[in-house]
């Protein structure tokens, strides 16, 4: 069962929206950064089109990343 406080915490964000928002971009930023540093391209949507976009062309800088490693490490987060 969840606790009414943190019910009550999602709810607000999500009603706030910002929190939402800011947290998806966050974590595009990464995904995005993530394929750069491994030289893998993405697929995005330019101009009414679907596109691949090369590892190159991605326009994320790696050294702003708030996660360096190509995938987080599961035991830091337990």
């Amino acid at each position: 069962m969840l606790k009414p406080m943190a019910t009550d915490r999602i709810s607000r964000a999500f009603a706030e929206g910002k929190p939402i928002d800011d947290a998806l971009t966050r974590g595009i930023r990464r995904a995005m950064a993530v394929h750069k540093r491994l030289g893998q391209s993405v697929v995005v949507w330019r101009d009414g089109k679907v596109v691949l976009l090369p590892a190159e062309e991605i326009p994320v800088d790696i050294e702003e990343s708030e996660n360096p490693r190509p995938y987080p490490d599961l035991q830091e987060k337990m």
